[in-house]
């Protein structure tokens, strides 16, 4: 909320990106993680505006975790995905 000079990080607008926050489009709350099929869910993430598909899981929370995985993994914020 304080946008003052001494407040504000000095980076690209790629690594801005990856600080973004969760899509109001989004069904599952978590970020990168979409139903597919039935009671499955798909992991994803986009890196270097490529789509990259980190797998189909039978559960919402391994797909969550493959999605955490990825954004340590690509170097995302911390705040990505938040939902404020």
């Amino acid at each position: 909320t304080n946008n003052a000079w001494n407040n504000l990080r000095n980076v690209s607008q790629k690594e801005n990106h990856r600080n973004m926050k969760q899509s109001s489009r989004n069904t599952t709350g978590i970020t990168g993680v979409l139903p597919y099929g039935n009671n499955r869910f798909r992991a994803c993430i986009t890196v270097d505006g490529k789509n990259l598909h980190l797998g189909c899981f039978d559960t919402l929370e391994d797909a969550a975790g493959a999605r955490k995985k990825a954004e340590i993994k690509y170097g995302f914020h911390t705040n990505h995905g938040r939902t404020n």
